[in-house]
Protein backbone atom coordinates (compact mmCIF):
# COMPACT_ATOMS: atom_id res chain seq x y z
CA UNK A 1 0.00 0.00 0.00
CA UNK A 2 0.89 3.28 -0.20
CA UNK A 3 1.41 5.66 2.81
CA UNK A 4 -0.39 8.94 2.38
CA UNK A 5 -1.94 8.53 -1.17
CA UNK A 6 -5.35 8.04 0.38
CA UNK A 7 -7.07 11.96 0.95
CA UNK A 8 -7.38 12.72 4.47
CA UNK A 9 -11.19 13.30 6.06
CA UNK A 10 -13.21 12.32 8.83
CA UNK A 11 -13.44 9.19 6.14
CA UNK A 12 -9.96 8.49 4.87
CA UNK A 13 -10.03 7.77 0.71
CA UNK A 14 -8.61 4.31 0.04
CA UNK A 15 -4.87 3.91 -0.49
CA UNK A 16 -3.11 3.06 -3.90
CA UNK A 17 -0.71 0.48 -4.44
CA UNK A 18 2.46 0.10 -5.33
CA UNK A 19 2.92 -2.81 -8.01
CA UNK A 20 6.76 -3.45 -9.62
CA UNK A 21 6.96 -5.62 -12.45
CA UNK A 22 10.11 -7.02 -14.56
CA UNK A 23 10.70 -9.67 -17.38
CA UNK A 24 11.02 -13.15 -16.12
CA UNK A 25 12.96 -13.96 -18.55
CA UNK A 26 16.11 -11.51 -20.06
CA UNK A 27 13.96 -10.04 -22.76
CA UNK A 28 12.56 -7.03 -23.18
CA UNK A 29 8.90 -6.61 -23.32
CA UNK A 30 5.99 -4.06 -24.56
CA UNK A 31 3.32 -2.69 -22.39
CA UNK A 32 0.31 -0.75 -23.72
CA UNK A 33 -1.18 1.76 -20.95
CA UNK A 34 -4.54 3.32 -20.28
CA UNK A 35 -4.65 4.11 -16.87
CA UNK A 36 -6.95 6.97 -15.34
CA UNK A 37 -5.94 9.40 -12.45
CA UNK A 38 -1.92 10.07 -13.14
CA UNK A 39 -2.90 13.68 -13.96
CA UNK A 40 -5.91 14.66 -11.92
CA UNK A 41 -6.35 12.81 -8.63
CA UNK A 42 -9.93 11.43 -7.13
CA UNK A 43 -11.26 14.79 -5.22
CA UNK A 44 -12.34 14.64 -1.99
CA UNK A 45 -15.73 15.39 -1.03
CA UNK A 46 -17.23 17.44 1.80
CA UNK A 47 -13.91 18.83 3.27
CA UNK A 48 -12.04 16.02 2.25
CA UNK A 49 -8.55 16.02 0.65
CA UNK A 50 -7.54 14.65 -2.93
CA UNK A 51 -6.02 11.12 -2.84
CA UNK A 52 -2.59 10.93 -4.36
CA UNK A 53 -2.32 10.98 -8.02
CA UNK A 54 -0.89 7.52 -9.88
CA UNK A 55 2.47 7.10 -11.54
CA UNK A 56 4.17 5.02 -13.96
CA UNK A 57 7.95 5.06 -13.98
CA UNK A 58 11.24 2.49 -14.75
CA UNK A 59 13.16 1.96 -10.91
CA UNK A 60 16.11 4.96 -11.16
CA UNK A 61 14.54 7.19 -13.39
CA UNK A 62 13.76 10.65 -12.96
CA UNK A 63 10.76 11.06 -15.38
CA UNK A 64 7.26 9.57 -15.48
CA UNK A 65 5.93 7.31 -18.40
CA UNK A 66 2.82 8.91 -19.87
CA UNK A 67 -0.73 6.89 -18.87
CA UNK A 68 -1.77 6.16 -22.26
CA UNK A 69 0.03 4.97 -24.95
CA UNK A 70 3.20 1.71 -25.94
CA UNK A 71 6.04 1.63 -23.67
CA UNK A 72 9.11 -0.51 -23.85
CA UNK A 73 10.67 -2.17 -20.98
CA UNK A 74 14.12 -3.23 -21.40
CA UNK A 75 15.81 -6.60 -19.87
CA UNK A 76 16.74 -5.74 -16.55
CA UNK A 77 14.49 -2.44 -16.03
CA UNK A 78 11.69 -2.41 -13.06
CA UNK A 79 8.46 -0.65 -14.39
CA UNK A 80 6.41 0.37 -11.44
CA UNK A 81 3.05 0.77 -11.07
CA UNK A 82 1.77 3.60 -8.09
CA UNK A 83 -1.71 3.51 -8.40
CA UNK A 84 -3.84 6.25 -7.45
CA UNK A 85 -5.58 6.36 -4.16
CA UNK A 86 -9.13 7.64 -3.29
CA UNK A 87 -10.42 11.60 -2.03
CA UNK A 88 -11.13 11.73 1.63
CA UNK A 89 -14.87 12.91 2.79
CA UNK A 90 -15.41 15.21 5.33
CA UNK A 91 -12.66 16.78 6.96
CA UNK A 92 -9.89 16.05 8.59
CA UNK A 93 -10.66 17.37 11.87
CA UNK A 94 -13.28 15.24 12.30
CA UNK A 95 -11.66 11.82 11.85
CA UNK A 96 -11.19 9.92 15.05
CA UNK A 97 -8.79 9.90 16.90
CA UNK A 98 -8.19 6.06 17.39
CA UNK A 99 -8.69 5.98 14.03
CA UNK A 100 -5.68 8.42 13.25
CA UNK A 101 -3.50 6.08 15.97
CA UNK A 102 -4.32 3.15 13.91
CA UNK A 103 -3.60 4.44 10.54
CA UNK A 104 -0.61 5.24 11.86
CA UNK A 105 0.38 2.16 13.63
CA UNK A 106 -0.80 0.10 9.82
CA UNK A 107 1.75 2.86 8.10
CA UNK A 108 -1.29 3.49 6.07
CA UNK A 109 -0.50 7.52 7.08
CA UNK A 110 3.10 9.06 7.86
CA UNK A 111 3.79 10.15 11.20
CA UNK A 112 4.70 13.92 9.06
CA UNK A 113 0.41 13.75 7.85
CA UNK A 114 -0.94 12.43 11.14
CA UNK A 115 1.10 15.80 12.66
CA UNK A 116 0.07 18.36 10.22
CA UNK A 117 -3.06 17.17 8.85
CA UNK A 118 -4.79 15.51 11.52
CA UNK A 119 -3.28 17.35 14.25
CA UNK A 120 -1.96 14.18 16.26
CA UNK A 121 0.19 15.26 19.03
CA UNK A 122 3.19 12.56 19.79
Amino acid sequence: MRTDSGGPGRLRGGLGQRIEMRSSRDKDFLLFLSVERVLNPARGRYGGGDGAAGRIHIKNCVSDLPGKGEVRVKSGETLIFETPGGGGYGTAVERKLEEIQRDLEEGLISPKVAREIYGLLS
